[in-house]
């Protein structure tokens, strides 16, 4: 067995969490694998590498702009964020929202963020 590198550690960092509750029992999108990416809830860990996939969209964001902001939206119920990990380095992430109808009854959830780090596009995670 080979020893655990820098991208190892990620994946062993999360398998090592426990596996919380979310805000939004309908969207059963964590801990999905699929085609060699992982999708995962967001994790505080994870604020640098959001930050910097932030940044990569046109958002420069500090690691610390991240980490405050990423406070203020995961106590938000209706409010979540998915990681998606490829090759032990977060790829990629998105930013779910949960709205109501006016029109209608009931919910929709809409995408606020969607970003896939530039080597990581055409592989299709943004379709995960």
């Amino acid at each position: 067995m080979e020893p655990a590198t820098e991208k190892t550690s990620l994946m062993l960092r999360r398998a090592m969490q426990p596996y919380p509750e979310t805000g939004l029992p309908d969207i059963q999108l964590f801990r999905m694998k699929h085609d060699n990416v992982l999708i995962l809830e967001y994790m505080p860990d994870d604020a640098d590498s959001l930050a910097a996939l932030t940044t990569e969209m046109g958002y420069p964001t500090t690691g610390q702009e991240m980490t405050d902001r990423m406070a203020l939206i995961s106590q938000h119920p209706d409010y979540e964020t998915a990681v998606a990990v490829a090759g032990g380095e977060i790829a990629g992430y998105i930013g779910l929202c949960k709205s109501r109808f006016w029109e209608q009854n009931g919910h929709f959830i809409r995408i606020q963020a969607l970003v896939v780090k530039k080597e990581s596009r055409r592989l299709g995670i943004g379709q995960k």
